[in-house]
């Protein structure tokens, strides 16, 4: 357990919507730290609304439904609930990435996953591929950019795949100004919850100062997936929380922040 002002003064970005990282913030407040949560990108459903509509309607022709993120299960929600589905059909089964993600579909759809997978979408194609007999049909709901998802594990297969695009992230009205803050050196430590977390904070226009600032700060990951997509801008020098609970990014920040002082 950390001492109760492990992180006295450090002025933490947590880049994610107040509302869902309200329990870390008072955590990160009673060990010290001066805490704003920032979301640097929105979600929203996909502009084109007619392939998942196509994909909800055929539910039961897939075998197996892949979700790699919660927020996949709430859209593909939504989807449904706008096309009149309201319960799930029997035949497919359930994968997710994540405990989170598996509770998602108890909770949202009212189904429990077939199979659960601990890292990220890739590894979670490698632990479906035994499952999977040639011609199976699967439906991967997905985001408009993914970092890593299953399918490229079921080549070679004869798996019949289909990736559908259910929502997409946008910058947040206020990302500006988070931009520039971050850049001016007004942050002394930031948690990214996913690449795209990072990717929006990397404005064009300010890409290098933010890059900078972000090589002086102390740096905490969600994540593997997160972590290569700070080693691919050059931010190395990063901590990795390997689960997305807040027990794991107060481990990974009071960590940083102890071989800072150490430096």
């Amino acid at each position: 357990m950390a001492e109760p002002d492990a992180l006295a003064g450090l002025r933490v970005l947590l880049a994610r919507p107040p509302e869902r990282c309200a329990d870390l913030r008072h955590r990160l407040t009673r060990l010290g730290a001066v805490v704003e949560a920032r979301a640097t990108f929105v979600l929203e459903p996909a502009p084109d609304a007619a392939p998942a509509e196509g994909a909800v309607r055929r539910l039961a022709e897939f075998d197996w439904v892949v979700f790699t993120s919660a927020n996949g299960v709430r859209f593909f929600r939504d989807r449904c609930r706008a096309c009149g589905v309201r319960d799930m059909p029997p035949g497919p089964r359930w994968a997710a990435v994540g405990a989170t993600t598996g509770r998602a579909l108890v909770e949202a759809l009212g189904v429990s996953p077939d199979l659960v997978g601990d890292a990220d979408g890739a590894a979670l194609g490698a632990a479906l591929g035994p499952r999977l007999t040639a011609g199976a049909r699967l439906l991967w709901v997905r985001p408009e950019r993914a970092a890593e998802g299953p399918l490229a594990a079921l080549e070679g297969r004869g798996v019949q795949a289909e990736e559908v695009v259910f929502y997409r992230s946008v910058a947040a009205p206020d990302l500006a100004q988070t931009v520039e803050r971050v850049g001016r050196g007004d942050f002394d430590a930031a948690v990214f919850a996913s690449p795209s977390g990072l990717e929006r904070l990397l404005e064009p226009r300010a890409t290098q100062r933010v890059l900078a600032a972000l090589s002086r700060m102390i740096v905490v990951a969600i994540g593997p997936v997160t972590s290569r997509a700070l080693e691919t801008v050059g931010i190395a020098r990063h901590s990795v929380a390997e689960r997305p609970t807040d027990d794991a990014v107060i481990r990974a920040l009071t960590e940083g922040a102890r071989l800072r002082g150490k430096g």
